[in-house]
């Protein structure tokens, strides 16, 4: 999180700005994937197949049809995880008897007619207990790059002046041995990236020529560097999502680590769910985009509950006390009853197809886990300081993977079996 200020440690708040300062618009409108309809009009400045959008296609979000019952509803949940209403208009406007969105009337209670993600209810029947995660669609993104990339995307920093901590390098680790896990429990997973490469086939130096061209401009350090971060932060969380968005997911993982706070980096937990858009954000279409997806799809339920469960299995296995915001924040919003959990909008939890659980554990700054994250993977226990610990990496996972698998065999199970096993 963007709390320390330390050169691996960029404000991710930057995945979320309104990009047309940078002379680009966020949304690839040549590819007929995501365009508001014809009524409103935009002016394109990214050339067709710039980079691939990853959010909804216009059919996909009608496709969601409408779920509530009524203006109360939808209000309560706008206010509690989304945003103001009022900062919704005109594009969203709640009526008395539906939803208007972007024109377009859907009555309460329209059944969706499709829709990429299903829930634990609508997933084939469990085969063998040995496997409870049979039939789960479940992609995995290693939050970062890592490797050479750490500098750019600033993402690397010495601990102590010893213990070099890449965060993107460190989370491909976790995603290699969680990945295994979900499989041995008989999912089907996507692991987004094994190697510190980015998913997209665009680069840094393809966005700055680009841009240089647009402002008729040569390729300036300024030009280069504001080029990297786009890239690294906005291109490859599309890639990353347009790869999601063929797979169909019933669940993304987003891994990361937390930083910590500089002066004082003590190692803790938090998960992160969609929610807590500004109005700034939501005149970003690609954002909007995004939200009214999340909103329609009804995901935030399955979301918020899916990593009540992961948060329960992580805070127990690693020992972590909850990571609490400053509120009251225009940034966050809490989530009623579980200190763990947090809303906050992301990009990656904003395209990202269906629930996302987005993991916060640790603090990087921490010497104790920086030498831990430094050491590698590697089997049974090591000694640091006198305390006999597993690799932080399996541990991690392990965190993750009980979690997901919990969530699951209570929730088949329940639609199956009258004597569900309950976890939490």
């Amino acid at each position: 999180m963007d709390r320390s200020g330390m050169p691996f440690h960029f404000h991710k708040a930057w995945t979320r700005l309104i990009l047309v300062s940078w002379g680009v618009l966020t949304m690839s409108w040549g590819l007929g994937k995501a365009q508001d309809p014809p009524r409103e009009q935009v002016v394109p400045s990214v050339p067709a197949n710039f980079y691939p959008y990853g959010g909804p296609s216009w059919a996909e979000l009608m496709a969601l049809g409408n779920p509530f019952s009524s203006r109360s509803e939808v209000n309560a949940l706008l206010n509690r995880v989304f945003c103001d209403p009022d900062h919704c208009e005109p594009w969203l406007v709640v009526k008395s008897n539906g939803l208007l969105v972007m024109g377009t009337f859907i009555p309460w209670n329209t059944p969706a007619s499709s829709k990429t993600w299903r829930t634990p209810d609508q997933l084939p029947p469990v085969k063998t207990s040995r496997k409870p995660l049979g039939g789960v669609r479940i992609g995995i993104d290693p939050g970062h790059l890592g490797g050479k990339w750490a500098k750019i995307e600033q993402r690397e920093t010495l601990v102590d002046g010893k213990y070099l901590v890449r965060e993107g390098t460190n989370t491909r680790i976790v995603g290699e041995i969680l990945a295994q896990y979900l499989r041995n429990l008989g999912a089907e997973v996507l692991l987004l990236r094994d190697e510190p490469k980015p998913v997209s086939p665009l680069s840094p130096a393809i966005v700055a020529k680009n841009w240089a061209q647009q402002r008729k401009s040569r390729i300036t350090p300024r030009l280069q560097r504001e080029a990297n971060l786009f890239f690294v932060r906005r291109v490859e969380i599309n890639a990353r999502a347009a790869k999601l968005r063929q797979f169909q997911p019933d669940l993304t993982i987003c891994l990361h680590f937390d930083a910590g706070v500089p002066d004082n980096p003590v190692n803790k937990l938090h998960l992160l769910l969609n929610g807590s858009y500004s109005k700034d954000e939501l005149a970003d279409p690609e954002l909007r985009w995004g939200m009214l997806s999340k909103l329609l799809g009804n995901v935030h339920p399955v979301e918020a509950e899916l990593s009540a469960y992961v948060a329960a299995s992580m805070s127990q296995r690693l020992d972590l006390p909850p990571f609490t915001y400053s509120t009251p924040s225009t940034k966050v919003k809490e989530v009623p009853g579980n200190d763990y959990l947090w809303c906050r909008n992301l990009l990656a939890n904003c395209l990202y197809p269906g629930p996302v659980v987005y993991t916060e554990p640790f603090a990087m700054l921490n010497t104790l886990t920086a030498r831990r994250m430094a050491l590698g993977d590697y089997p049974g226990y090591q000694i640091f300081s006198g305390q006999r610990l597993p690799s932080i990496y399996r541990e991690y996972a392990r965190s993750v993977a009980d979690g997901i698998k919990n969530y699951f065999v209570d929730k088949r199970m329940s639609y199956q079996s009258s004597t569900p096993t309950h976890h939490q």
